[in-house]
């Protein structure tokens, strides 16, 4: 000042400011590997090892052992503010193959006369002897009515063994049928071992000859491979040899070449036609769709992209996507610093930490880091809003330096005071449905409700009788409590009692019993039979006097099915065959019952 000298410095004040300790990561996720490769989920806050002790920024480990076991760890790695953390918990991997079963048989796509495809899939290989293979679908260089068999299997990769060969499919590429002799009614083929024949009525069998034919008649003659039992067999059929039966002279077509009038695409058939150089007949046929002939395209994966194989048609440029892999993941570089703004004594500083992927030099992240202004010194501060149950105080703090600088540090809420549980909302039970109550809490301080716990009494359950009710037709017990019944089932009864016998002119009746309730019912009967009818031909005659005559006499041979007391005297003897006879011609004087 005007009076004063600037005096000396004070003492110095020397502040450290440490860095902070993170916690250990979760233990590393394994996204991709292969026989000799690894490749971790990435972080690019995280620092990778695959022995605990030396430590990197990628997340991809290569150049390892197949079938070898490697332990792999993952930590936070060092920055300006914080230190390293301890290694995570470890993740262990054994770098194995997977075995993978056999596929189906190949299915049959299209041929040619000197080729077979097979129906394409990028994941196998092909072969036509079980031992040599192929990545090609499409055979050729074939021999005409040769059976071949065909095999498939899923190729060996980085990550699959090669399965086991698939069953086989069975085919053959047939040519013309050869005629070896024809007549006026009969044609007779070259036979081939595992072929079968027919004529146009497509009726095929594996005689070589047919017979039963018609003069002087033009035949179409096919020839194909017969199916083979437990074998998947794909029958291809030969063209047609045209053959005339004409009082054994034959007239067989020679055809020149085959010319295209409409050509095959990938997916739709084409046509061709040939002339007999003889008789000028005209012959078409179809020329089976070409198939698609891929090309396969491989496109890496990159860190944020999948990466797949496209499959593209040469011919017509269909194509389709598979072998898809997973992206790669960044792979985090060191963190660089950007952006920094020096603090004042009123106004923080700040500055970036970001960090690149050094593979795709992507941004993967920018932390802003705030310095604190260096010149304010605050007071202890005063508390200028009191705390709630619920909401914060507020305490603001004075720069001592400069009182137009304040800030504030807020206060935690007190929270609730719970106080006694009381009991709401109570609904009592029944048989079957459940009862309730609510359990709350409310704050002492506040009234505000800190809780409600609904409590579920059990339903009741029924009380069913012991006795049962029944009606006509079914018993059940009862809810002592309520309407409800159980066991409602129908009766089951027991044998017909008879409680008054049948007679001529008056039914009989009888009951039976439930075996279960003791319910009874009953029910009127008839007497079944005609009193005096002691033969049973359903009248009464005087054969039926002598009929029971020898009954008496020869009871076993002539047995009768009805009382026979007709004199009412007590014992069944001939007297009772010579009444019934008389009853036959005097009914009125001599009646039976």
């Amino acid at each position: 000042t005007a009076t004063h000298l600037a005096s000396m410095p004070s003492e110095p004040l020397t502040v450290k400011t440490d860095k902070a300790t993170v916690s250990a990561p979760a233990a590393p996720i394994c996204i991709r590997n292969t026989d000799t490769e690894i490749t971790l989920q990435a972080n690019e806050k995280y620092e990778y090892s695959i022995d605990g002790e030396h430590w990197q920024k990628s997340n991809v480990f290569t150049g390892l052992t197949h079938e070898e076991t490697y332990t792999l760890y993952q930590r936070v790695a060092e920055t300006s503010t914080d230190y390293a953390s301890s290694a995570s918990e470890p993740l262990t991997l054994k770098l194995v193959k997977k075995e993978v079963s056999a596929p189906a048989a190949p299915d049959y796509e299209a041929h040619t006369e000197n080729s077979i495809t097979l129906k394409p899939n990028s994941k196998y290989e092909f072969s036509m002897d079980g031992e040599n293979w192929q990545k090609s679908n499409v055979f050729t260089n074939l021999s005409k009515n040769t059976i071949y068999r065909f095999y498939q299997r899923v190729a060996e990769t980085d990550t699959e063994y090669t399965s086991e060969k698939s069953p086989a499919l069975i085919t053959a590429i047939p040519d013309r049928p050869e005629i070896l002799s024809a007549s006026y009614d009969e044609i007779t083929v070259k036979g081939i071992n595992g072929f079968e024949y027919c004529l146009d009525d497509f009726v095929w069998q594996s005689d070589i000859k047919f017979d039963m034919l018609i003069d002087n008649m033009e035949y179409y003659v096919y020839q194909r491979i017969a199916k083979i039992d437990g074998e998947k067999v794909y029958q291809i059929t030969s063209d047609y040899t045209a053959v005339t039966t004409d009082n054994s002279i034959i007239h067989i077509h020679t055809f020149d070449d085959w010319n295209t009038t409409a050509a095959p695409t990938c997916t739709e058939k084409g046509e061709e036609e040939r002339v007999c150089s003889v008789c000028e007949y005209k012959e078409t046929k179809d020329i089976e769709a070409l198939g698609h002939d891929y090309k396969a395209v491989i496109t890496e994966p990159t860190c944020t992209e999948q990466g797949y194989t496209t499959h593209i048609c040469s011919r017509c440029n269909d194509s389709y996507k598979d072998n898809h892999t997973d992206a790669l993941g960044h792979t985090p570089g060191e963190t660089t610093i950007e952006n920094s703004v020096a603090p004042t004594c009123e106004t923080a500083g700040s500055y970036d930490e970001v960090v690149y992927c050094t593979v795709c030099k992507a941004e993967l992240s920018r932390d802003t880091k705030t310095v604190l202004a260096l010149g304010h010194k605050w007071d202890n501060g005063t508390v200028t809003k009191e705390p709630t149950c619920t909401e914060k105080g507020i305490k603001t703090f004075t720069c001592q330096t400069d009182a137009s600088h304040t800030h504030i540090e807020y206060i935690d809420a007190l929270g609730h005071k719970p106080g006694e549980t009381t009991i709401e909302n109570s609904v009592a039970p029944t048989c079957e449905t459940a009862g309730s109550y609510d359990e709350v809490v409310y704050c002492t301080v506040c009234k505000a409700e800190l809780s409600r716990d609904t409590k579920t009494v059990f339903a009741l359950g029924h009380d069913w009788a012991e006795e049962w009710s029944n009606d006509g037709t079914n018993h059940w017990h009862k809810c002592n409590r309520c309407e409800k019944i159980t066991d409602n089932a129908e009766h089951i009864y027991g044998e017909w009692i008879e409680t008054k016998p049948a007679k001529v002119d008056e039914n009989g009746e009888r009951k039976h019993i439930c075996e279960i309730c003791g319910y009874e019912e009953f029910e009127e009967f008839e007497l079944g039979y005609i009193v005096g009818d002691t033969n049973g031909d359903g009248v009464i005659t005087d054969q039926d006097a002598i009929y029971l005559l020898f009954s008496y006499y020869f009871p076993d041979k002539y047995p009768v099915e009805q009382p026979c007391d007709f004199n009412k005297d007590g014992f069944v003897t001939d007297q009772d065959a010579i009444y019934l006879l008389f009853h036959y011609y005097f009914p009125d004087k001599y009646p039976i019952e």
